[in-house]
């Protein structure tokens, strides 16, 4: 199932004001996003399991309102649900994993983000 034009349209909006661009690219770059999403919305979507495609979506409201912890235990679960985890599989314990392993990931990225704050 695809993903809904509302969440292609939030998406394309926040990738456009987080990614700043210099010059005239800066003009173009919201419509190229939006452009980019759509078109692989079209040629994926489908593909997408009916099942999934809310998920998958919670993540995306999460991320644009930019709550990261929802965001990963959306991701967590969504990651549960794709990932067959030999001992664990369809257990608290396999999404406490995943939700560990995307923790470990948001911080790293969030320091990164922060270093390369401080070089400007």
């Amino acid at each position: 199932m695809k993903l809904s034009k509302i969440i292609i349209e939030k998406l394309s909006e926040f990738l456009d004001e987080n990614i700043v661009l210099k010059g005239i690219y800066e003009t173009l770059d919201g419509a190229a996003i939006k452009m980019v999403l759509n078109l692989l919305n079209n040629k994926f979507g489908e593909k997408i399991p009916d099942t999934l495609t809310p998920m998958i979506e919670g993540i995306i409201d999460a991320v644009v309102i930019k709550d990261w912890d929802l965001a990963g235990e959306r991701l967590a679960e969504l990651l549960a649900a794709i990932i067959n985890t030999p001992f664990i599989d369809g257990t608290p314990e396999e999404i406490s994993t995943f939700k560990m392993i995307i923790s470990m990931i948001i911080e790293q990225v969030e320091n990164w983000i922060e270093s390369q704050k401080q070089q400007v």
